[in-house]
This record gives C-alpha cells, structure tokens and sequence, in this order.
C-alpha cells in the first residue's frame, strides 16, 4: 500500500511498503526539468544534477561515493524534461544512510567554482558524444521540429553556449526558485513502516525551506515540419509523429486500448 504525508514545510513523503524484502529503494524528485529552464539556462537542470555528486560542505565527491559502496549500496540520478530524480538502493538496514546521503547533497553541496569548470568540460564533452550518436540526437531534432521554440523541444542537456555561461550564481538562482520543499517528493519503497520512514525524511529535511516561483508555463502546440541532418555515416535514422489527444482525456483509454 502507498502511504503519504506532508511536512510541515510542503515537502511530500511517500512510502509504499513491502515488508517481504531486505532492501528500500529512496528516491528524491524534483519538479526541476528541462521544460522549466529559461533560454539561457538550457542544460541547468541537468548541470545541477551532475553538481550535487560533486562535493559538499563535510565530504568530497570521493568520500561520498565511499560512504555509499561501502554499505553495499549504489548511488545515481538523472534528469528528464519534467522533473530530476535522485535515488540510492540499498539493504533496508541503511536507511538512514541512504536518506542521510541524498539529504546532504541537496542541502549542503558548494558549487564551488573550481568543481563548476571541471563539470562544465565534462558534460561538453558529453554533448559532443551525444551529437555524434544519431539514434539519440533523431529524437531531439524531432522534438525541436515539431514543438519549434517550446522548451519542450529542447535538449535535456543544453548548448555549448548555454553550458559554457554557467556559473555559481545562475546555479544558485534556478535552485531558489526549484529546489524547495513543496516542489519535491520523497519517495521510498521497500521494507520500510511509513510513520517512521516520514518521521526519518523529516529529521534531515524538515528545516529545508523556500518558496516555489509561480510560473505559467505555456502548452506546447505541435507544428507540422520536416528537419533533416545529414551526416557522414551508413544508416539513416527516421522519427515521424503527430499530434495526438491530452493525456487527461477520457477518450485515451479508447483510443490506445481498443
């Protein structure tokens, strides 16, 4: 069964139990993806993600995967265009570490500028990979193609020139305006009791404060294109779609599951 609960400062705790296994999967989203960057920040949500795993005021990036393996456990994130994810699996007997881990990261982590440069070559270095795997690349200029200048239809990752103007207090911004209680869900599920699990969650993020912006951010509406990128290589790689009914519509189970 799935249980929530509120903290008293909008964070969002939800467990589902399940008591037959020695092992919980914790899990922290945060409504901060690609569709809510400005176009500037393209590529912010993802850099961020990366930042956190790089060091905060008590443990370097090192110490903090040494923390983690060293239970046994693994440690990751990603990001998507609606939200990032940052998660731990591990033996239900480190929890707590688990918790307390991804508690420090989003609380504590320097963004210190040295770490921001060297990140900041990584991930160029990852969007010129990224360029050079057309099977992944079709689907952004697919996006880009039929959502035109919508965030939406832009990369997870960003630009060389958005990347290259990223700096601490751009950084600083975006995570006062995202990163705050009532944007984010707690999630944990495995051989866990929800009041304790809640009351565990609410011990290392209880004090976390901040206020979500209030943005109204515009629907896509789907344009009809053609984009074509030639490269040198021996395949070729196609995307076609169309524009297709809300997900909210009553209809979709007819349409999909007929």
């Amino acid at each position: 069964m799935i249980q929530k609960s509120v903290l008293a400062n909008g964070l969002t705790v939800l467990t589902e139990s399940l008591p037959y296994l020695h092992s919980v999967s914790v899990g922290l989203f945060v409504g901060a993806g690609s569709r809510y960057e400005r176009p500037y920040e393209r590529g912010i949500s993802h850099f961020i993600e990366h930042m956190f795993f790089k060091g905060t005021k008590r443990h370097s990036a090192r110490e903090l995967a040494e923390i983690v393996e060293a239970s046994g456990s693994s440690m990751n994130a990603f990001t998507s265009k609606d939200y990032t994810c940052y998660y731990v699996k591990s033996l239900d007997e480190h929890l707590e570490l688990a918790v307390s881990v991804l508690s420090e990261m989003i609380t504590e982590s320097t963004f210190a500028d040295e770490l921001i440069e060297k990140e900041r070559q990584v991930i160029l270095e990852e969007i010129k990979m990224y360029l050079d795997s057309p099977q992944e690349l079709v689907h952004d200029l697919f996006a880009k193609s039929i959502l035109g200048d919508h965030p939406l239809g832009q990369s997870i990752i960003g630009t060389e020139k958005t990347v290259s103007s990223f700096n601490q207090e751009m950084i600083l911004n975006y995570l006062k305006r995202t990163y705050v209680p009532e944007n984010m869900i707690f999630t944990i599920v495995g051989n866990v009791e929800h009041k304790s699990a809640t009351k565990l969650v609410e011990d290392y993020l209880g004090e976390l404060e901040g206020s979500l912006e209030r943005t109204d951010y515009r629907a896509p509406s789907a344009q009809s294109s053609l984009l074509l990128e030639k490269k040198d290589i021996e395949q070729a790689h196609l995307v076609l779609g169309t524009d297709s009914i809300n997900r909210n519509d009553k209809s979709l189970f007819n349409v999909f599951f007929f």
